[in-house]
């Protein structure tokens, strides 16, 4: 029984492991803002992709709909279809670059509910 378990725990992690790796390729800058905004964005997807792999779907899903996250949650993937649609059917560098900038801010502001105090501290911090 433990055998099967580690071999559990195992394919979590690799899945987790690849689709992080997988994120940051996507990451590498490309010559102009739109193709960028796509790829980042996708990146994107596959970062929160990763991590339903660690704690499973379902869980990853009730965990983004808590109260202390639900709006960073709504942000951060409006934020990221935003994005994609600024980029693909507007073509606008411009807006996709300031999607950009929403969609990171919203990540950002999205990982710090999972820390304690986070959202209070940086607040406090930026308004010093």
């Amino acid at each position: 029984m433990a055998r099967g378990c580690c071999a559990w725990l195992t394919r979590k992690i690799l899945h987790w492991t690849w689709c992080c790796t997988q994120s940051l390729l996507f990451l590498f800058p490309v010559p102009d803002f739109v193709g960028f905004g796509i790829l980042y964005s996708f990146g994107s997807v596959l970062t929160i992709m990763s991590t339903m792999f660690l704690v499973g779907p379902v869980k990853q899903i009730k965990n983004m709909l808590k109260k202390n996250r639900i709006i960073a949650t709504v942000v951060y993937l409006t934020s990221i279809a935003l994005t994609l649609y600024c980029a693909i059917a507007l073509e606008d560098g411009l807006l996709v670059l300031v999607c950009l900038l929403v969609q990171y801010v919203a990540y950002l502001w999205y990982c710090l509910t999972y820390i304690p105090f986070g959202q209070k501290m940086l607040a406090k911090v930026l308004l010093y």
